[in-house]
């Protein structure tokens, strides 16, 4: 098979014409391998050139372990040519410098609660168990030329393999409801408030511990009055 023996990853294709999930399911019907995560014995990891320019997660760890990134077309060129091709010819660039971005959007409910919000956990799904997990963040300040997105940088997690801050950028969603867009993942993704971990949900009633209310009270002279009645 073309791609047999090789593994990749992808990463940052959901704005392409052929869809993660779809390049994924093409390269295993064709012997190749697809890992979720980016680690050493990937063999190339398939990306956007926005996703180059954005330097997401993915392309830092695929820079630490030394791995190639290249354009998502090798893996169809390959297929097409029916042997691996050469990834020299193939290696991504980034992405020519965007367009001057539209208008902003007016503000929306909600922006003073999000800029009083620094401290925050987000909602992140894993490829290994146990997944999702509620991973540590700090937003940062507003971006310049753009009044709706923030810095967001995740907080260590050695446990995941990220033995750094990982920067980032996040959009709240307009309206109210707790989601963010990572931008740089490109995905949305519930979020909390730290002081939110861990809360328990509040009883349905009180107990009074043996401690009558006036109510209470009313509700048992009622009840011996029901049973004087029947008995005369």
């Amino acid at each position: 098979m073309a791609l047999a023996s090789l593994e990749f990853a992808l990463t940052g294709l959901s704005a392409a014409s052929l869809s993660q999930k779809e390049l994924s399911a093409l390269i295993v019907q064709h012997g190749g391998r697809v890992s979720n995560l980016v680690h050493r014995r990937v063999d190339y990891l398939l990306a956007s050139p926005l996703a180059v320019q954005r330097n997401t997660q993915a392309v830092r760890k695929a820079a630490k372990h030394s791995l190639p990134v290249l354009r998502p077309s090798y893996a169809l060129d390959s297929i097409a040519a029916a042997r691996p091709l050469d990834p020299a010819d193939y290696l991504a660039h980034p992405a020519p410098a965007p367009a001057a971005p539209a208008a902003p959007a007016p503000p929306c409910r909600g922006a003073r609660l999000r800029d009083a919000i620094r401290r925050l956990e987000v909602c992140v799904e894993m490829a290994a168990p146990p997944s999702p997990v509620w991973w540590a963040a700090t937003r940062g300040a507003r971006l310049a030329g753009s009044p709706r997105r923030y810095a967001l940088t995740y907080a260590r997690l050695p446990s995941r393999g990220y033995e750094q801050p990982t920067p980032s950028q996040c959009v709240f969603k307009p309206g109210g409801g707790r989601w963010l867009w990572d931008a740089e993942e490109e995905v949305w993704r519930r979020w909390r408030t730290r002081r939110q971990r861990g809360a328990a949900r509040p009883p349905r009633r009180v107990a009074t511990r043996g401690r009558w209310s006036a109510r209470d009270a009313f509700c048992r002279r009622a009840r011996r009055l029901r049973v004087l009645h029947r008995r005369n």
